[in-house]
């Protein structure tokens, strides 16, 4: 009896390493690699088998979400700009990249930019809640950023999110060269592109000039808009704040059968 309850022990125990061997095989970085190239191959569209390839982490700043990257492709990897928020309630922006784009195997344990100076909100009101705050949960800081390369430089348009009575869009950019030395302290002042006292949200960048002008496509309802202008930093100083359409998805007109109905 002793014997066959030995032998038993004996098999589990080979069968639990067995289990473990199979399961470091299985997350490998190899075996993923060979996994998604089969994927990418037989597959047009699809959610990666990887997914989340960026979870929320094990520092502050990025453990309550990791959510609503940009992407572009430089030197044969694919580089994130990511929206991250940390136990504070803040958004910051940080950095992670990729050969295939897929598996990324460099994250930066620090953010690449920081809203400065954010309100003095009262401590309740100052801390991660996706009831109080919908748009993700943050109550302040650099929300979901968009990013484009254009001659040489990098551009990212991001939400700068201070309250809900400000909500406005806001530029920074970096020479490609400093982008991939990853010499974030170099990121240009930010600058608001989008009216005061408006929320604004979600604008961005044609990846290239038209025209010798940048093109932001600022609105989708009630139609699309792309205004045109030489400098984004002339915006809001020697030229006119970008004017988009504000309201209310309730406020649009029904459109039965379309699309966004």
């Amino acid at each position: 009896m002793v014997f066959i309850f030995f032998i038993y022990i004996l098999a589990l125990l080979f069968s639990l390493f067995v289990a473990g061997v199979l399961l470091g095989v299985a997350f490998s970085k190899p075996f993923r690699k060979v996994v998604i190239e089969q994927f990418r191959r037989h597959f047009k569209l699809g959610r990666a088998i990887c997914n989340p390839i960026i979870a929320p982490g094990t520092h502050p700043w990025t453990a309550e979400a990791v959510l609503n990257p940009a992407a572009i492709v430089l030197n044969n990897r694919t580089h994130l700009v990511y929206r991250a928020i940390g136990i504070d309630g803040v958004s910051r922006l940080g950095y992670a990249s990729s050969e295939d784009g897929l598996i990324f195997d460099e994250l930066l344990p620090y953010p690449i930019f920081v809203a400065q100076n954010p309100r003095n909100l009262p401590e309740q009101y100052r801390r991660y809640s996706p009831v109080m705050y919908p748009s993700g949960g943050s109550w302040g800081g650099c929300e979901d950023p968009r990013m484009v390369t254009i001659d040489g430089r990098v551009y990212v348009t991001y939400n700068a999110f201070d309250g809900w009575d400000f909500i406005r869009v806001a530029v920074i950019s970096m020479t490609e060269e400093d982008f991939l030395a990853k010499q974030f302290g170099k990121w240009s002042v930010p600058h608001l592109i989008s009216p005061p006292s408006e929320r604004q949200k979600n604008w961005t960048l044609f990846p290239e000039k038209i025209n010798g002008n940048f093109a932001v496509l600022h609105s989708i309802a009630p139609k699309i808009e792309v205004a045109y202008v030489e400098s984004l930093d002339a915006v809001g100083k020697t030229k006119p704040f970008i004017k988009s359409w504000v309201g209310a998805r309730v406020d649009l007109p029904e459109r039965k059968g379309s699309w966004d109905s």
